[in-house]
């Protein structure tokens, strides 16, 4: 907790001097419509919420910007920003040095957001847990646990239906850093009865649709068909990724190749500001300041 604080800090100290730097109203923008402005975006589908919704409310206010927002994925986000075919990748997790991953030039990375990685159960499930320890949690996903009883349950004999994310999901990797899966990348190989979803959105879904799954998702993607569950007592609330009691939890990232143009400098400042950060706590995620 002292280091997530620590961290926390240095955010806001980092935030501090990009404004001094850039000024928040500093917006590269023509009163007069001669000249517009393109920025297409690209990544990880934890913060396509927030960036698609920034993106239009910043569009509403500067009519001369036109910006796409993709969600390929945290892989795809920096590969494109890596190549120059999108302006700004979207990852949610750090970029990884080589040969982890293939990426040249000088990226710059910009945390804009708080997340923390919500374990799921269906709403409507039958073996009645709303609490994991991380032994079990991890046991589930390496295939130490098998069925429902052997975490608890006193109501179901059911094989644990285990949804994973695809290789290359940002959330993914931040999911195997933070529980420590990723000592033994061999895990999934020990189980036999998992899955694997594309994004956020097809995780809840498929695990909303099955009393018997697990699954993990960022913490704006919860709603009333899954329950976010309690890890070691602790549940994945805003409050707890604050404040660093919920240990399974990650910045978002914005990543530029070099320095950003000027328009998505525009574009990233207006993510730090004011109407950013609110968007970003709208969107059921943990702003960095208030």
């Amino acid at each position: 907790m002292e280091k997530k604080g620590i961290a926390y800090l240095a955010i806001i100290a980092i935030i501090t001097t990009f404004f001094a730097t850039w000024g928040i109203t500093a917006l590269y923008y023509n009163a007069d419509g001669t000249q517009s402005y393109t920025i297409n975006i690209d990544g990880s589908t934890t913060c396509f919420p927030i960036i698609d919704k920034a993106a239009e409310e910043f569009m509403g206010l500067y009519p001369d910007y036109v910006i796409t927002v993709g969600a390929g994925g945290s892989g795809t986000g920096v590969a494109h920003v890596t190549d120059g075919i999108t302006d700004i990748g979207m990852a949610s997790r750090p970029v990884k040095s080589p040969p982890d991953e293939n990426v040249t030039g000088s990226l710059r990375d910009y945390s804009f957001a708080l997340d923390g990685i919500a374990v799921i159960f269906d709403a409507d499930n039958t073996h009645g847990l709303t609490d994991l320890t991380r032994e079990q949690l991890v046991g589930i996903y390496n295939g130490t646990y098998d069925s429902w009883d052997e975490v608890g349950s006193i109501t179901s004999t059911a094989l644990i239906v285990i949804w994973n994310r695809v290789e290359g999901s940002g959330t993914r990797s931040s999911f195997e850093e933070l529980t420590q899966l990723d000592e033994d990348l061999d895990y999934e190989n020990y189980v036999a009865n998992h899955q694997k979803a594309q994004s956020n959105g097809v995780m809840r879904t498929e695990v909303s649709n099955n009393p018997n799954a697990i699954g993990f998702v960022g913490l704006g993607y919860l709603d009333n068909n899954v329950i976010g569950v309690e890890i070691d007592g602790i549940a994945p609330t805003i409050a707890n990724v604050k404040d660093g009691s919920y240990g399974i939890s990650r910045y978002l990232h914005l990543i530029t190749n070099g320095e950003p143009n000027a328009a998505s400098k525009a574009f990233i400042s207006f993510i730090f500001g004011p109407f950013g950060q609110q968007i970003v706590e709208d969107e059921g995620f943990v702003r960095l300041w208030s």
